[in-house]
């Protein structure tokens, strides 16, 4: 599937940190949603990192996350690191 962009339009994309479902070799969807670890909470931190370099206007970025509580909380995280409201955002469950 190919996506299309308006012109100017430039998409960053970011999955959740790690959870403890991927610690444990788990699956997870919809129904199993475990909490970020250490290292995903570090993980957002990273991508926070990135974004910072790539879009030094973080202000101006529309967030939008998946509805999942390990999503969301990899938001809120890179929001908060960037010196954006954490919960400024949308969520979307595509």
């Amino acid at each position: 599937m190919a996506l299309r962009l308006r012109n100017g339009v430039t998409l960053y994309f970011a999955r959740h940190g790690e959870t403890e479902a991927n610690v444990e070799k788990r699956f997870q969807g919809l129904t199993l949603d475990t909490p970020l670890t250490a290292r995903g909470r570090a993980q957002a931190g990273a991508i926070a990192d990135s974004l910072r370099r790539a879009a030094p206007e973080a202000a101006a970025l529309t967030c939008v996350s998946s509805p999942l509580r390990r999503a969301r909380a990899t938001m809120e995280l890179v929001r908060g690191a960037l010196g954006l409201d954490p919960q400024d955002y949308a969520t979307d469950a595509r």
